[in-house]
Parts: C-alpha cells; sequence; structure tokens
C-alpha cells in the first residue's frame, strides 16, 4: 500500500518542479523589461521547488509513518483481545504484578504522527495497595476440629464392621463371658473390661481376641459393688479400643445394641433395641441403663452401643421373671459408662476402690439360706445371685444364666414322706413358652431333714426343652414331708453343661442342688 502512494508522491513533486522551471523562463512579449538573470533566477526556483519537495516528502514519510503505527497498534490489539479477558474480569494485580515506575500505562492514548507529547511527564505509578488486615485470617476465627464435630450416621453393618475388632471373649476356668478394649499404647499393650463376676474366682482368665488369638490377661482391679473388672492383655498393634458414649446422648428410646459371646459360642453376637429406662442402683451404688435388647448368658461384660459405636454401658444382668413367679421380657441392665469412666481408672492403676461392707442377708447363716414358708437349708455358691421369696428361695449364677429355684406348697393328700409315691400320681409338664420339651430320665434320690437327719426319699426328673431358641438342660426334684411338697428345679443352657470352659460352673451346680435339705 505505501509504494504507491510514494510513487504518486514523487511523480506530482517531479511535475510541480517542471512547471516551476517553466514558469520562470517565459516572460511576456509585449513590454520591454530589463533583461533578467535568468540562471539566477532558475537557482532560486530550484532551490524553492527543493525545499517544498523535501518538506513534502517528510510530510509524507510522517504520514507513512503514522499509517504504520495505527496498523501495527490494530493488530497488537486484536491480539490481545483473543487471548485475554476482558478488562472488567481482571483480577486485581499483587504486589509483584504491579507496573514499574518507567512502564507506560496501557491505557494511555496513541499519540498521532503530529503531536509528538515531548512535554507529557511520565504518569506516576499506581501504589501498591496496603493490605486490608480484615483480609488476613486470624486463629481465633478458625473453627476448631472439635467445637463443630461432624455427626457420625452409619448404618447397623457399618457400625458393627468398625467396632467388632473392639470386643473380645473373655475365657475363665469357670466360665466365659464377654469384655471390650477401652484404651491401647503405642506398645501394643490393651485395657479391657468386663464385668467382675465374669472373673470372680477364677484361677485363669484368657482374652480371645478377633476370634482367633488368645492372650493371658493380668486382673489389675475389681469392684465387686459395681460389678466391674479391669483386665491388661499384651501384646497387639492391631488392638482398638472404643470410647465411652457422650452422657447427653444416653436417652430413652435411643437405639442400641449388645455385642458379645453368648451361650459360649465362639463368634459374635449381635442384638438390637432401644434403652428402656435411665436409673440409679443405690444398693450398687451405680447408674444402670434398663434396656430391651436380648442379652444372655455370656453377654456379661460385652458393651452396649450407641449406634455411633461408643459405649453406653456393659451388660450385666437381665430379670426374667417378677417377684411372683410372672414370666417377664425386656429387663436387660448395663452398668451405665457414667459410672465406669470414673471407676475403670482406678482399676487400672490398681488403686483400690472403696467396698461398703455388704450387709448380711437375714436369711444367711454363715452362708447357709433357709426359707420362709415351711423351712429347709441350701447353700448357694459364693457371688451368685439370691432372692428370697413368699414361697422359697431363687438362685442364679450371674455369668451362665443358670437357675436354682426352691418352691413349697400344700399337695392334696398325705404321701408317707414318699416323692416316688407322690409320683405315681403326678409328673411334670411343660411350662408356657417351652417347646421339644422331653423327659429323658427318672430315678428314685434321698435326702436327709435338717432338723432330725432322718433320710427321706425323693424323686428326680431329668429333662430338655428349648425356650427362645435356646436348648435347655433341667432337674426337677420332689420332696413330700407329710402334705408340704419340697420341689427344686435346676436350668442351665445345655451349651455351658456340655462345654469343657465350664466344668467349675457345672460342679457349683451340683452341690448347690444336692446341698438342699427339706426341715
Amino acid at each position: 500500500m505505501l509504494a504507491p502512494i510514494k510513487t504518486y508522491c514523487m511523480a506530482l513533486l517531479t511535475f510541480i518542479i517542471f512547471v516551476g522551471c517553466t514558469s520562470t523562463v517565459l516572460m511576456p512579449t509585449t513590454t520591454p523589461q530589463i533583461t533578467p538573470d535568468i540562471d539566477a533566477t532558475v537557482a532560486v526556483s530550484i532551490e524553492r521547488t527543493t525545499t517544498a519537495a523535501v518538506a513534502l516528502e517528510s510530510t509524507i514519510d510522517a504520514a507513512i509513518m503514522a499509517t504504520r503505527t495505527v496498523e501495527q497498534e490494530s493488530a497488537s490489539s486484536a491480539d490481545e483481545i483473543s487471548v485475554l479477558p476482558s478488562p472488567t474480569a481482571t483480577a486485581i494485580p499483587t504486589a509483584t504484578a504491579i507496573p514499574t515506575a518507567t512502564a507506560i500505562p496501557t491505557a494511555t492514548a496513541i499519540p498521532t504522527a503530529t503531536a509528538i507529547p515531548t512535554a507529557i511527564p511520565t504518569p506516576t505509578p499506581t501504589p501498591t495497595p496496603t493490605p486490608t488486615p480484615t483480609h488476613t485470617p486470624t486463629p481465633t476465627t478458625v473453627p476448631s476440629a472439635t467445637a463443630t464435630p461432624t455427626p457420625r450416621v452409619l448404618s447397623l453393618s457399618e457400625m458393627i464392621d468398625e467396632v467388632r475388632g473392639s470386643v473380645v471373649q473373655v475365657v475363665t476356668n469357670r466360665g466365659l463371658g464377654s469384655g471390650v478394649i477401652i484404651s491401647t499404647d503405642d506398645s501394643g499393650v490393651a485395657t479391657v473390661l468386663t464385668n467382675h463376676h465374669v472373673i470372680e474366682g477364677a484361677t485363669t482368665i484368657d482374652i480371645v481376641f478377633e476370634e482367633n488369638s488368645s492372650f493371658t490377661a493380668e486382673l489389675l482391679g475389681t469392684d465387686s459393688t459395681r460389678d466391674i473388672a479391669i483386665l491388661r492383655i499384651c501384646c497387639n498393634p492391631s488392638f482398638v479400643a472404643l470410647e465411652y458414649s457422650n452422657q447427653a446422648d444416653v436417652k430413652l428410646g435411643e437405639s442400641v445394641v449388645a455385642l458379645g459371646f453368648p451361650l459360649g459360642v465362639n463368634s459374635l453376637r449381635v442384638s438390637q433395641g432401644i434403652i428402656s429406662g435411665l436409673l440409679f442402683s443405690s444398693s450398687n451404688d451405680r447408674q444402670e441403663i434398663q434396656t430391651d435388647v436380648a442379652i444372655n448368658p455370656g453377654n456379661s461384660g460385652g458393651p452396649l452401643l450407641l449406634m455411633n459405636g461408643t459405649i453406653a454401658g456393659i451388660n450385666t444382668y437381665v430379670i426374667r421373671e417378677s417377684d411372683s413367679g410372672v414370666a417377664v421380657e425386656g429387663f436387660g441392665f448395663a452398668v451405665s459408662s457414667a459410672t465406669i469412666a470414673n471407676v475403670a481408672p482406678l482399676l487400672a492403676a490398681s488403686i483400690q476402690v472403696a467396698v461398703p461392707t455388704p450387709t448380711p442377708h437375714p436369711s444367711s447363716n454363715n452362708g447357709v439360706f433357709t426359707t420362709t414358708a415351711w423351712g429347709s437349708h441350701i447353700t448357694p455358691p459364693e457371688g451368685w445371685g439370691i432372692e428370697i421369696k413368699d414361697d422359697g428361695i431363687l438362685i442364679w449364677d450371674r455369668l451362665a444364666g443358670s437357675t436354682l429355684r426352691v418352691t413349697e406348697s400344700v399337695v392334696d393328700g398325705i404321701y408317707s414322706n414318699s416323692g416316688t409315691v407322690y409320683r405315681d400320681n403326678w409328673t411334670i409338664v411343660a411350662a408356657e413358652g417351652w417347646t421339644d420339651f422331653v423327659i429323658e430320665k427318672e430315678e428314685t434320690i434321698y435326702r436327709t431333714r435338717w432338723e432330725s437327719g432322718d433320710l427321706l426319699e425323693g424323686h428326680e426328673f431329668k429333662f430338655k426343652f428349648t425356650e427362645d431358641g435356646v436348648v435347655y438342660e433341667a432337674f426337677t426334684h420332689w420332696f413330700i414331708v407329710g402334705s408340704i411338697k419340697f420341689q427344686v428345679d435346676l436350668q442351665t443352657p445345655a451349651t455351658i453343661w456340655h462345654l469343657p470352659e465350664y466344668a467349675d460352673l457345672r460342679a457349683e451346680l451340683q452341690y448347690a442342688s444336692i446341698s438342699f435339705h427339706p426341715r
């Protein structure tokens, strides 16, 4: 584009010079004039024409340069638009991105070829903005992780997967129970919580971890009143402890889960229910949680968990019938973690917990209990639960769920102090709720009367039955004195009766049964 313009301008310049020279040498013919100095005139005209040509050429060059600058600037602007964001979207430059004092602001207008800004001062650079103090976060504005915990919402199966490794089986020479790991350390040592009655009287205590590894346990401390015991095992880096529940979360109606090894099974079992009641037992000086969760012998010492996997309590005992003998359901009890959290650290440190002196039972004479109705004696094993009733005595083992009941009643007729004669007219039948009832054996037995020492004939039934899916071994003894029938019923889960681990417990049951003597 520039070449044609320049060619045109040069042609125009040549024409002007030619015209200028021609006009100078032509003179009018009518009026005589002084002959001019033609050489000087031509020289002046040429000089003027040359000067004008130079000026015109400079103007043309300037115009060409201005045109070129505008084209270059237009091309540059077109490149920037295609790759940069619009000005309104451009982020404010940081301190390192601000141009130096010598940089030409991009917003300054491009001068034209005729207006060279020789006197315009260099624009003052924009100063670096001072950071606003409110933009800098302070430690006090950062929320603490513990102040705003993320709620844990777990399904039952997810929760079980998380906690099952922390629930252990407690095996002693007297029986089986459950426990839960409540603390660990870097060396792989774990502290295990269980019930006092699970390890009471035991000479050996082993902990089965994840149903396949056994560790010899050391007894650190026990609290028989609150029924708490603390054990220590070593060592496994896989031991994981569970935390106690926040007491604000332990509420009526809250869902809970019992984990343990009931009835001597060798794999973890789960049952679910709700919190039915919260109470304080003054006789045991402890907070208790009542639940309708299914709890069976062997669950003792195992955890009662909230759905977030924390320990609300440890399962301890179950009431299966009212004082009047009516069968009841949903009366399981756990020692609350509110009590455990205060007592367990003392037991773990082998600090003696003050135990109140137990008040002797009014029906006990050096461990021998006498019925209040017609009078009979029985010696229960140490540590067993005992309840004196109007018609006899109820004794139960807190670990295995075995029961021994003595009842006294008036029968129709006189049977000459012979249980066998009475048996000729009467036999035992299944109670309500029993299934698969089978009498396996009958035979005559004998006892001495505790007042006179006379030998008394009786009768024994050996039978089995199933209740709530659990098979029981049972024995019933009848002794007749005049018109009074003394009946002794021994019932225990069949699994417990046949397991070798329960040999000592089985011997205690048999001894307690034969310790009975009618009046």
